[in-house]
Parts: C-alpha cells; structure tokens; sequence
C-alpha cells in the first residue's frame, strides 16, 4: 500500500489490517484537511463489535482444560446434538452447539446460547457436573445429558428410552473418530478483552489466538493515534506563533 502524504510533506503509512477483520478505523489523514480532532481513545475505538473467524476446535480445546473433560468426548456430545451447528434449535428448545436448553443455560450462566463459544463453555460445564456426579461414570452422565438426572434416578441407571440408548452409542463412537470441527464468524466485543487487560486483571495465558490478533489491532491502532496527536500538537503550536 502506497503511503498517504501528510502536512509539510511528511508520510505515514496505515497499519494494514487482516483481510478477515472489520477496519477498525482510517486513521491517516489527507493533504486537504485542514482542521484537526481528537484521536479516538481506548474506549472510542473497542465501542463496536468486531466480526472475527474463529475455530470450534479452540474453544473444544479450552473448554477441556478449564472444566477437565476429554476434548473428544466435548465433541462427541456437540457432534451428537448438533453436527457443531451454532445456530441449531430442537423441537424441544434446546439451543446451540451443545443443545442447552433455556433454563440450564440460564444456571450455567451462558447468556446467549446462540454463542458457540459461550454455548461450549456451558455445556462443558454442565457434563463435566454430570460426570462429577455420577463418579466418574462417562454412561450415566451422557444418559443424564440426554434424558436428565431426574430420569436416571428415575430408573436407578439408564433410561429404558431408546432414543437414549442409541445416543450414548453414537456419543461413545464418536469418542473413536477424528472430528473436524467447521470454522465460523463471531461477533465479539473487543471492549471486553480490553477494558480487562488496562485493569490488569485479564490472564494473558487464557488468550485465544484470536485475543491475541484483536490486542495486537489495539496496538497499532494506540500507536497511530500517538503520531497523530503529536503531528496535531506541532500543528498547534504553529498556529500560535502565527497569531502572536
């Protein structure tokens, strides 16, 4: 990319942006501006939110760590309910790639089930409980998963349901395979990240790659600015002497 020509014949490049992100924001200015604003701060420039290509397979993998489940299983559940659909609604209500259903999504705390990653999180929660419960037993917890815990206390084990029966089958097959999780766009709101990070509470080694890419955007939008306030600085200063 060509670089724009600025005041007094100076030029400065903008900081490129991945392909497969929103622009942030045009902060080079041309030789026809002739008054001046002020850069957009931390705040002004996360405000929006920034559509952004993530794997499944990266919140399967950080989702295993953080409630210590099999990451084949996780995906063997979400295979089983939804074949990874993010957008998937049951007969029943059940939403989302791990088919939470409103009330269990409303006590795992996932707030939009249409959220993959939120969605995985809370249903890896939610069977890593299960399995918790059952002491360990992968059967019972997957019985539970599907039929409930009301059930399997019900029938003191699983269910007699076939549908029940067919799906700890399937889950228990898919545990065996190379799954392939699809890639899909999401939404995020970068001010989240950020607003955590200048209060020195977010865990960098928690960052997904796509954390990473957003903070770097954060960067170089930081160091942009800086050029330009003190570019609008200098011009000030000059307007002054002009005038006394």
């Amino acid at each position: 990319m060509k670089a724009k020509k600025t005041y007094k014949g100076r030029s400065k490049k903008m900081f490129p942006i991945q392909n497969n992100q929103k622009t942030i924001m045009d902060l080079s200015f041309s030789t026809t501006q002739k008054t001046t604003s002020k850069p957009a701060g931390f705040s002004d420039i996360f405000s929006e939110k920034t559509s952004t290509s993530i794997s499944m397979d990266s919140i399967f993998q950080k989702a295993s760590k953080q409630y210590e489940v099999p990451v084949n299983l996780l995906k063997a559940v979400a295979k089983a309910e939804s074949n990874f659909n993010e957008k998937a609604v049951s007969h029943s209500g059940a939403i989302g790639v791990m088919q939470l259903m409103p009330k269990t999504a409303e006590y795992l705390g996932v707030k939009d089930s249409f959220d993959a990653e939120q969605n995985i999180m809370g249903g890896a929660k939610y069977l890593s409980g299960l399995i918790e419960k059952y002491d360990g037993n992968i059967t019972l917890a997957l019985a539970a998963y599907n039929a409930g815990s009301g059930n399997v206390a019900k029938y003191g084990g699983v269910p007699p349901f076939q549908e029940t029966k067919n799906y700890i089958e399937r889950v228990m097959a898919y545990t065996k395979e190379s799954m392939d999780t699809p890639g899909f766009s999401a939404i995020k709101n970068t001010s989240d990240i950020l607003n955590k990070i200048t209060e020195g509470i977010y865990d960098f080694s928690e960052f997904s790659n796509d954390d990473y890419l957003l903070f770097i955007e954060y960067l170089k939008v930081q160091m942009n600015n800086s050029l330009h306030q003190q570019h609008s600085d200098e011009l000030f200063r000059n307007k002054i002497q002009v005038l006394y």
